[in-house]
């Protein structure tokens, strides 16, 4: 048998998934790429550094449970929010506040 005649096919990469959103990687991406795109990568990194920054709370004993008097929410002081946060967020702190102008103004 000649080889002159043999066809060669590229090999195929497995295909890849995105740790974080599930999606497949691009065809073309390099091979030790690991996320489908920079927001996938920096969700990620974010959620790590979160649930690390819990568990060395925990580990130190140090771990706050706060409850947001607006809405209710409960976080990790000092890990998912500033250590001296009263509000789980801007939406909640400006509802505070227009409702505080609200009863100065009604007295």
């Amino acid at each position: 048998m000649s080889q002159g005649n043999v066809v060669r096919l590229p090999r195929r990469r497995p295909e890849k998934l995105c740790p974080f959103c599930g999606a497949l990687l691009p065809a073309n991406s390099r091979p030790e790429r690991i996320y489908c795109s920079s927001r996938c990568r920096s969700a990620q990194w974010r959620l790590l550094r979160r649930s690390r920054a819990r568990v060395a709370a925990l580990v130190r004993g140090i771990e706050s449970r706060v409850r947001c008097p607006e809405c209710g929410a409960i976080w990790t002081s000092g890990v998912e929010r500033a250590t001296r946060a009263v509000y789980c967020s801007d939406r909640c702190r400006v509802r505070a506040c227009r409702r505080r102008k609200e009863s100065d103004e009604s007295t």
